[in-house]
């Protein structure tokens, strides 16, 4: 059964068309993934979906009153809060229904007729664990743990936060707020390694249905079932995940290709034999001729246009020595405290180095200490002939109020007009984008520009953070084939494993608060990394033995407490259910104290046997 139906909607901006009468339904628990190039109108189309904007024409349809939550790139979180309670927010119900019960408890530790107290009470608490109270404050932990957030991270207070933490924190608040159609716009923009494999394992058992934005190939390949591409406006249905997608996607381009150029040929023999016989005796054929070719072209598949993509050519520097950079005893940090412990390498010439670890580890901190923005500890020293170009994701602008093509020519006076917007069509800054306002660029349009500042200027050396955060697929696969084209050193930050598998040579890892140093391509760098946690999840035969059973033993003293005291407990309730509970001499106050402190303790132990169990 569909959950969500968008039957026909067409968008326009202005006079300028971006969607045109698209049509699809999704599943109750489908997991779908919404494709196409930068400014398409993937956004607009998620928006429109979640009722942020109203469609020109055409209608969405939410079965059985079904909820969405739409998670866009740039997410608000409430102020005043740390980021455990604004995420925990979602649960307000269940939160004020537990200060409720609190607030019961104190009252029946104090008062004389418990009767209708203790029939409120009960109430409270079925409700209370009908909608899973008891098990709130370990989801809340599970998801924000399972995105890289750690326990100090949870006091923290929401202002304190960067701006990846914050898109971080509302994507736990989405999957916790468990919506029936979840909306995700670039979700993987800001999480590291560890989080985006959590994410694909929690995303296909999700509860409910999942339209997704995103250019992460091996994330969709992973999560999604089904692909729907947005191209010249209009809406084309894939099923399978991204490889099928891609896979059909050719299969359907050629034989559209071939489709365009035989009646294309039809129609010129057409119009060939009408222009002959037009004129002769043969003119009343001729007429049918006409009416023929006047259907066709009516009907005629429109011309296949291939995508507008990027034109990456990287400029290098003249050539540098084989050694370009020594390390030794290197550290960064921050009000004296490093991030990582003395670190020592040398880099070679040709040699793309990937920089991989948890958010906060140190990696953009050591690329910053690279091209002399932080101080740091140690020997850094740069071979002959090194030249140095760092791509920011963070795009400093030579002014904030300049266009498109002021940011290029005044950054690079040497361009005329007319050089610079060519250069800048290569970059799909085509027309009037140029004079668009830099501060009003999407996350897309941002790192394109700031890889056309940076490829104008030869360098044997790229230092690039997030190169690819927000580009769309076409245009990392063309920002690879440029990468593997070039000859000198590049030390680069990502989250994108397809990217990083066609690009690196070589692994810096970040790992408890060191960096280990792996002479193996990303690829095969993974592989033996699996290996070695498979070695060591297998122990040794008695090792495992004792392993199993020293927890054996945990799992039954646990489970001989859990039994005693639910034993306990329904004596308990027995006890207070009888018709002269409440006549004791104490009126029931010690029991009901113990039997509030048995459930309590059951809580605690059911944690502890989950955590043994697992």
């Amino acid at each position: 059964m569909s959950v969500l139906v968008v039957k026909d909607v067409t968008k326009y901006y202005l006079d300028k068309l971006v969607l045109d009468t698209v049509s699809f339904a999704i599943g109750a628990k489908e997991k779908v993934a919404l494709l196409g190039s930068n400014g398409c109108g993937k956004t607009t189309l998620l928006k429109v979906i979640s009722k942020k904007l109203q469609p020109d024409e055409g209608a969405v349809v939410l079965q059985g009153g079904a909820r969405t939550h739409y998670l866009a790139q740039d997410p608000n979180l409430p102020s005043g809060k740390s980021l455990e309670d604004a995420v925990t927010e979602v649960f307000a119900d269940q939160k004020r229904l537990e200060q409720e019960i609190r607030a019961l408890e104190v009252e029946m530790s104090a008062a004389s007729n418990l009767d209708k107290l203790m029939r409120r009470y009960g109430e409270l608490t079925a409700r209370f664990e009908a909608h899973g109270g008891y098990e709130l404050d370990f989801r809340v932990r599970s998801v924000l743990f399972g995105l890289g957030f750690s326990e100090r991270d949870l006091a923290l207070s929401v202002e304190l936060l960067s701006g990846g933490q914050k898109v971080r924190a509302a994507l736990a608040k989405a999957l916790l707020e468990e919506p029936e159609v979840l909306l995700l716009d670039e979700p993987t923009n800001h999480l590291d390694l560890a989080a985006v494999e959590w994410l694909e394992g929690f995303l296909p058992s999700y509860s409910g249905a999942v339209l997704i934005v995103s250019h992460d190939r091996h994330f969709l390949d992973r999560v999604v079932t089904r692909c729907l591409e947005l191209e010249n406006h209009r809406l084309q249905d894939y099923p399978g995940n991204f490889s099928k997608y891609r896979a059909l996607k050719a299969v359907s381009a050629s034989l559209q290709v071939g489709i365009y150029e035989r009646e294309q040929a039809e129609m010129r023999r057409l119009k060939a034999l009408v222009n002959r016989f037009r004129a002769g005796t043969r003119a009343t054929i001729a007429k049918s001729w006409e009416k023929k070719l006047e259907r066709m072209s009516h009907r005629a598949v429109a011309k296949p246009l291939g995508k507008a993509t990027l034109k990456l050519n990287i400029k290098e520097h003249a050539r540098s020595g084989r050694d370009v950079l020594e390390l030794a005893d290197f550290q960064v940090g921050y009000s004296g405290e490093m991030l990582f412990a003395p670190f020592s390498a040398e880099v070679r010439r040709g040699e793309r180095i990937a920089l991989l670890g948890p958010n906060g580890s140190g990696k953009t901190s050591l690329l910053k200490a690279l091209i002399g923005d932080i101080p740091y500890r140690g020997r850094l020293r740069f071979g002959a002939g090194v030249s140095v170009g760092y791509f920011d994701q963070e795009l400093k602008l030579t002014n904030p109020h300049h266009t498109v093509l002021e940011e290029i020519i005044l950054s690079f006076p040497h361009l005329s007009e007319w050089a610079a917007r060519d250069y800048l069509a290569g970059f799909l800054f085509r027309g009037d984008m140029v004079f668009q306002g830099v501060a009003t660029l999407s996350g897309g349009e941002r790192n394109r520009l700031s890889l056309a500042k940076l490829m104008l200027t030869p360098h044997n050396v790229l230092v690039l953070d997030e190169p690819t955060n927000h580009l769309d697929i076409e245009s990392r696969e063309m920002l690879e084939l440029a990468l593997l084209g070039y000859t000198g050193v590049v030390f680069f930050v990502s989250h994108d494993r397809y990217f990083l598998g066609k690009v690196a040579t070589r692994v810096w890892q970040f790992v408890d608060r060191r960096i280990a140093d792996h002479r193996q391509n990303y690829s095969d760098w993974r592989q033996s990394l699996l290996a070695q946690k498979a070695r060591v999840n297998v122990p040794a035969r008695n090792e495992k033995a004792a392993l199993d059973k020293h927890k054996q033993t945990n799992i039954a003293a646990l489970e001989n407490e859990i039994g005693r005291l639910e034993q306990e407990k329904v004596a308990q309730e027995d006890r207070m259910a009888r018709s002269d509970f409440l006549r004791q001499k104490d009126g029931g106050r010690e029991t009901i104290a113990r039997y509030m402190w048995v459930c309590s303790r059951l809580k605690e132990l059911y944690a502890l046997w989950e955590r043994e169990a697992e």
